[in-house]
């Protein structure tokens, strides 16, 4: 009892009500909005140990992970940006009713430089999808936004949520 009471205590408070997961309010459009002054671009790919684009036929593979779950495996190349840890939003909308099948991912993490430098890269973010039977076979929108200070870039892809086949490898084409 005293710890639920405890807990009611985190929620929000009257003045900023709780809206949910922040990538949960993007579920309503149709792009991510990137705001008009961003002076980074983000673009979104696959990947466990390198940034892969994603072709354009190419699924949203869902992956068995090692303690019971399943995940979307997610890298991101941003252009314009120094090394460091930015705060991420990700999400996966199913398109047909808007709802998001992933868990709440909003995190700060760690972009890392490309070997040329000219680019900063993460790899490997495992977005949890803790139901399944929700995701696969449907059209799901993979989306994504990265800030810093007052800028926002975003991308996002749609596409049909599968079981990745055994031996997929996420870093080959």
């Amino acid at each position: 009892p005293l710890l639920a009471l405890a807990l009611s205590g985190c929620a929000g408070s009257a003045e900023e009500p709780d809206a949910g997961p922040p990538a949960a309010a993007e579920a309503d459009d149709d792009a991510p909005d990137a705001g008009p002054t961003a002076s980074f671009t983000l673009q979104l790919g696959t990947g466990r140990n390198t940034y892969r684009a994603m072709s354009d036929d190419e699924p949203l593979w869902l992956e068995r992970g090692f303690q019971g779950l399943q995940h979307v495996l997610v890298s991101l190349r941003v252009e314009g940006l120094e090394q460091g840890r930015y705060l991420v939003d990700l999400s996966l909308v199913r398109t047909d009713d808007e709802a998001v099948v992933s868990e709440p991912s909003r995190v700060r993490l760690p972009l890392t430089w490309t070997e040329d430098e000219t680019a900063v890269e993460l790899h490997g973010y495992q977005l949890v999808v803790p139901l399944p039977d929700e995701a696969v076979g449907q059209r799901a929108r993979l989306v994504t936004r990265v800030e810093h200070e007052d800028e926002v870039a975003a991308d996002a892809v749609e596409r049909e949520v599968r079981w990745a086949p055994e031996g997929w490898d996420p870093d080959q084409a």
